[in-house]
């Protein structure tokens, strides 16, 4: 969001942005310890990659003194952060995690400020370049979803059965694409201020359930062969599907089409409908091995893509 709205590349900015690269290299090494051998280090490494954060804005401060309103109210809140993920630093669990709550809300709730949204709006994002900007960590997360499932099973021959899981698999893995980036170029965000919030906030918990359905997809990968599918790996893999396809209804919720203007509602409908499905598919599932499962769920999401191409089909008569 920084680089969205300040066009800033001298040599400074590289030197921070590195530094920033380094801190962030840390904080995910440090991650598996995160809640106990490692916490100090978690810690201090979030609290440098927002110190350096506030770095970029205290230079675009001194620079444009115009956008001293928003940057001034920016540094202030992640300044309380910091010191908040300093101190957690230094306290065992769970009292170091309530602080880490506590300095996430402040962080995102200063941003809900009335003060703040209406400094925001004097100084908006780039709507283009934020959402190709998005669009490419979708893409991210789901080739490293995809990879994780390929680097689960080097080496191993294939049969007619997982032969078969693969390519349902895979064509799952192509139905969350495309229906993440179905029309995404003849969509726009809505003027409603509401709406540019929550397009940005469900790529939460939309990034949140690609990163556990690539994890998922690996466990149900390896229950290829097994009776039944082990009701951790049916509640990770559903479960992240599901929390996908109702991100993605939001995603809708808050865009719209200058064409077809009643788009955005009727899709909405068709998330839910299909959340809806797949919630039932894994409850009632349970019994299910991981071939009937994954061939269900190519089902459900082939459906769902055949609702949304047949009018393209039926216009250009094919």
């Amino acid at each position: 969001f920084y680089m969205n709205r300040f066009v800033v590349d001298d040599l400074a900015h590289r030197l921070l942005i590195y530094a920033q690269i380094v801190a962030i290299a840390v904080l995910g090494v440090s991650v598996s310890a995160a809640f106990g051998a490692l916490t100090m280090q978690f810690a201090l490494a979030y609290a440098a990659i927002r110190l350096i954060l506030v770095l970029l804005y205290l230079r675009t401060w001194r620079s444009a003194p115009a956008t001293k309103p928003l940057t001034q109210r920016y540094v202030t809140g992640y300044l309380i952060g910091i010191a908040l993920w300093v101190v957690s630093a230094f306290l065992p669990m769970p009292w170091a995690a309530l602080l880490w709550l506590a300095a996430l809300a402040i962080e995102i709730g200063n941003v809900f400020t009335p003060r703040t949204r209406q400094l925001q709006s004097l100084l908006p994002p780039d709507p283009h370049h934020m959402r190709e900007r998005y669009g490419i960590f979708v893409i991210i997360v789901l080739g490293e979803s995809f990879i994780k499932t390929i680097t689960s099973a080097p080496g191993l021959a294939l049969n007619l059965e997982i032969l078969t899981f693969s390519v349902l698999g895979i064509f799952a893995v192509l139905a969350i694409w495309w229906l993440y980036f179905d029309d995404v170029e003849t969509t726009v965000i809505k003027p409603q201020v509401w709406a540019s919030y929550v397009w940005i906030y469900a790529h939460l918990p939309l990034t949140l359930g690609l990163t556990a359905f690539g994890v998922g997809a690996k466990k149900l990968f390896q229950s290829v062969g097994a009776e039944h599918i082990k009701p951790s790996y049916l509640a990770l893999y559903g479960g992240a599907l599901v929390l996908y396809v109702l991100a993605l209804a939001l995603i809708e919720l808050a865009t719209t089409s200058e064409d077809q203007p009643v788009r955005g509602a009727v899709r909405v409908i068709r998330r839910l409908v299909l959340a809806s499905a797949l919630a039932l598919l894994f409850v009632f599932g349970h019994e299910l091995n991981a071939l009937l499962l994954i061939a269900g769920v190519a089902l459900l999401l082939g459906s769902a893509l055949l609702v949304e191409v047949a009018p393209k089909l039926r216009a250009a008569n094919l």
